[in-house]
């Protein structure tokens, strides 16, 4: 069953194009996927109460066109066919006829004390999977091995959730920030999230850019990797 939302670009969202930030396309795609749950369940708060969390694994994504301040547009999000440990949900956005951005997505479902991952029968959504789209955008890249030190970043109070790990669409901000969004529109992106950033800790970011494609990886604090992503990019 699809969910689908309504709503306007909040300008907040947007930068100084007035075009939405790739953060803010994600988060309104996952604020449906939020809202079906929490509308149908199970929610969130039924899900923590059995010592449950989804937990974001990979996700790529296509932007087709510049979304701007104040466009009238719907988000939908829905729950595709899964098996063994892996749960797909796909997302759109569109205006009209015309789909804007969208997005596939691969989740694990954890025993948040154990970590261990719980099967898909394990989970008993209250509506029907949908069939899947797939978005033009690499569901497998290789990162290089000669990147680029870029510095530290610290994860801090705004960017992180529930569950005191950094927001998975908070790392969307980060890498744009690596980049020169002044010059340049996402067009895609596939990021995989191996291990959680908590609050307070700092990533070491490393990148190289090889014309319009852009790799990154970033290292926790105790080594292991955070998150590999791949950018293409165009000019605006």
């Amino acid at each position: 069953m699809k969910w689908s939302d309504t709503l306007y670009v909040d300008a907040h969202d947007t930068d100084f194009s007035e075009i939405a930030r790739p953060a803010a396309l994600l988060r309104y795609m996952q604020s449906a996927a939020n809202m079906q749950l929490h509308t149908l369940g199970p929610t969130n708060e039924e899900l923590c109460s059995k010592g449950q969390a989804f937990v974001l694994s990979k996700i790529c994504l296509a932007f087709h066109r510049p979304v701007k301040a104040y466009e009238k547009i719907s988000a939908h999000s829905w729950s595709c066919e899964s098996n063994g440990f892996s749960f797909q949900r796909c997302f759109s956005i569109t205006k009209d006829n015309e789909t804007l951005a969208e997005a596939a997505s691969i989740w694990a479902l954890i025993d948040i004390e154990t970590r261990r991952p719980l099967r898909v029968e394990e989970f008993h959504p209250n509506f029907e999977p949908d069939p899947p789209i797939f978005p033009d955008a690499p569901l497998r890249f290789r990162v290089p091995e000669d990147l680029n030190d870029l510095g530290v970043h610290r994860v801090t109070y705004s960017e992180t959730d529930r569950n005191h790990h950094m927001n998975n669409v908070r790392y969307l901000d980060m890498l744009c920030n690596l980049m020169n969004m002044e010059e340049l529109f996402w067009e895609k992106a596939c990021i995989s999230f191996l291990n959680e950033a908590k609050t307070g800790e700092n990533l070491r970011i490393y990148g190289k850019t090889v014309g319009e494609e852009h790799f990154f990886k970033s290292l926790r604090e105790d080594g292991k990797t955070n998150i590999e992503a791949y950018i293409k990019t165009k000019r605006r």
